[in-house]
């Protein structure tokens, strides 16, 4: 067994004692109260984005975790959360999306999974798909990330009925 000594202040060299800031947690924590591992990489927004996320830094001012994003902009760990959230509103607002891209550039797949964060074909700089880069499995992304959603939002549906009995 060993000691730990907890330091909460110092002493300066002119006696004053300065208390030292509080580091909240020991890790980041998403909106949902789960732990961000550092090695995380892939974060989601409350409207359920994809957030690629270049690393994390502790903000003694706001007592917060911080997530520097690769699009140059900072979140809050605590509003963003580790799983998409989603619903059923959510998926078909995800396929009303997918549909209108359809029309647009002639692609279903590329156009659901840009939408929902499945796709890093398209550059945001041309804002132009790289197709090439899924060597024709975006079909096969979008039909098991639907049938995923579905699966998790149906398991989620039975698990409320049954604690509302």
């Amino acid at each position: 067994m060993s000691e730990r000594l907890a330091v909460d202040s110092l002493m300066t060299a002119d006696g004053e004692v300065v208390q030292l800031p509080v580091l909240g947690p020991l890790g980041p924590v998403d909106a949902e109260g789960g732990r961000i591992p550092l090695d995380t990489v892939r974060l989601f927004d409350a409207e359920g984005r994809f957030l690629k996320v270049e690393s994390y830094e502790f903000s003694t001012w706001s007592q917060r975790w911080v997530v520097h994003l690769g699009s140059g902009r900072d979140a809050y760990a605590d509003d963003c959360y580790l799983s998409r959230p989603d619903s059923f509103e959510r998926l078909l607002k995800d396929l009303g999306e997918a549909l209108q891209q359809d029309a647009r550039d002639g692609h279903l797949e590329c156009g659901y999974n840009l939408a929902v964060g499945l796709c890093r074909g398209r550059i945001p700089e041309d804002d132009v798909c790289r197709r090439s880069h899924c060597a024709g499995c975006g079909a096969s992304w979008m039909v098991n990330d639907i049938r995923d959603r579905i699966e998790h939002l149906c398991a989620g549906a039975v698990e409320k009925d049954r604690s509302e009995k």
